[in-house]
């Protein structure tokens, strides 16, 4: 599901919720109850691919 919200500075941010019905973990119970967790990682910005040129359909009805 997708939800827009506002942040502190005012700024417009969209979320994405993902609802699953079946969740499977790879992981055994109790395979890995040290709690060495990792930090989360920064999002970084990411390039948008370039548009790639297609012929000029000009007869279509639409």
């Amino acid at each position: 599901e997708l939800r827009t919200y506002e942040d502190r500075e005012g700024i417009e941010r969209t979320s994405v919720d993902v609802i699953a019905q079946d969740v499977e973990f790879i992981t055994p119970k109790g395979a890995s109850d040290d709690g060495d967790y990792s930090a989360p990682v920064a999002h970084t910005e990411r390039k948008k691919p370039a548009l790639q040129s297609f012929d000029d359909d000009g007869d279509i009805p639409f």
